[in-house]
């Protein structure tokens, strides 16, 4: 019974460092972009601009919510998927942004003349600004540094197995990063991992991102018809 016991207490001992070395460099970096996605994804949609009606605007207003706010006609969102949406400025409206002390921005059609609005907004001391709120400029710099450090690896690390670089920076192209987190479940970056003798070309990895654009636009549209603004934000 002690032999035995001693035994399998031997293999229990051997199989410990055997099972830690299965952690490698490349899975390390995985997690970790993978994780700086996570944190971006959650920062981009609280702070993305969400409309809403001009009484919910009245209700922010009238608890002392908001922290600031600027008129605007027209929303711009820049090519990357890491930029976040940005209001192009007009003294004249019609349209009517705020963020909230929570970070959260919205914009809708206010009841009165939008100069008024501005002008009651500057009595109480709420301040005008232009461009995107600070939260939304912090989720920026993070969706910065996720496609830096995402074409540092896949530019310097080793060859790819499944596509080729080309084929794996078209695909991170796609809408919201979902390319990017395909490229980390497919691949393995920084590991030493025999490429496939036929990888997938950079032509193949364009036409996907030209489908997979319109196709991941129109889920964003029905979804948020479907479960509303707030939970689906967009333009």
């Amino acid at each position: 019974m002690r032999k035995g016991l001693t035994f399998i207490g031997v293999i229990v001992i051997e199989e410990v460092p055997t099972a830690a070395k299965r952690l490698t460099a490349g899975d390390y970096v995985r997690v970790g972009l993978a994780v700086l996605w996570v944190v971006w994804a959650a920062l981009a949609w609280w702070s993305a601009p969400r409309e809403t009606t001009a009484e919910q605007f009245d209700a922010d207003f009238a608890a002392g919510r908001i922290a600031s706010y600027q008129t605007t006609d027209a929303w711009d969102r820049p090519a990357p998927w890491a930029a976040p949406a940005r209001a192009w400025w007009n003294p004249d409206g019609p349209l009517l942004a705020w963020t909230n002390d929570n970070g959260q921005t919205f914009y809708t059609w206010p009841h009165q003349p939008v100069h008024a609005v501005a002008q009651e907004l500057g009595f109480a001391d709420i301040s005008h600004r232009s461009g995107t709120s600070p939260l939304a400029q912090t989720a920026s710099v993070l969706g910065l540094a996720l496609i830096i450090a995402g074409l540092l690896v896949l530019l310097g690390g080793r060859d790819p197995r499944r596509g080729t670089r080309w084929f794996w920076f078209w695909i991170g192209q796609i809408p919201l990063g979902l390319g990017y987190l395909a490229w980390l479940w497919f691949e393995r970056p920084a590991m030493a991992v025999r490429p496939e003798t036929q990888r997938r070309s950079g032509l193949l990895g364009f036409g996907v991102l030209l489908v997979s654009g319109f196709a991941v636009t129109a889920l964003v549209i029905g979804a948020r018809h479907v479960f509303g603004s707030w939970l689906v934000p967009g333009l």
